[in-house]
């Protein structure tokens, strides 16, 4: 079995919700979460932004080649205004998935206008914008400033 917790916000949240059986936990969090590692051998892993070839590569199993091919140029600004941000990346892709017949390139011109708005699907999870201050509110003020 495989529990997936996401976007945890302390060890304490993340404790209670541990099955007590043989089970495989993921745990994503902006934070380290050293108490899980110290106190239940969890093991942290870091993760960075997707690379290009990888981000046109999710674009391409969220959306289709077809559709991604018929406008390279197109998915490579969509890849670069994402910064290789998968939540971005998903969020782009569902919009995309949800309007079919409309050009990438709407959606990449709408990026270069309003990037925030653009990167809001509709639901609190797909609003880059509402989880960006989720991690601005972890944060020190001088570092949330800095953000």
């Amino acid at each position: 079995m495989l529990v997936l917790l996401d976007n945890a916000r302390s060890t304490e949240q993340v404790v209670p919700l541990l099955p007590g059986s043989n089970a495989t936990v993921l745990v994503t969090s902006r934070l380290k979460l050293a108490g899980l590692v110290a106190a239940h051998g969890a093991r942290s892993v870091s993760l960075d932004v997707l690379h290009s070839a990888d981000a046109r590569e999710f674009l391409t199993a969220r959306l289709g080649a077809a559709r991604v091919d018929a406008e390279p140029e197109v998915v490579a600004d969509l890849v670069s205004w994402c910064g290789g941000l998968p939540l971005a990346l998903s969020i782009v892709a569902a919009r995309a998935a949800m309007e079919p017949d409309f050009p990438l390139a709407a959606f990449a011109e709408e990026l270069r206008e309003q990037p925030l708005d653009a990167l809001d699907a509709g639901e609190i999870g797909t609003n880059l914008r509402a989880v960006f201050s989720w991690s601005v509110a972890a944060l020190s003020d001088e570092a949330a400033r800095a953000f």
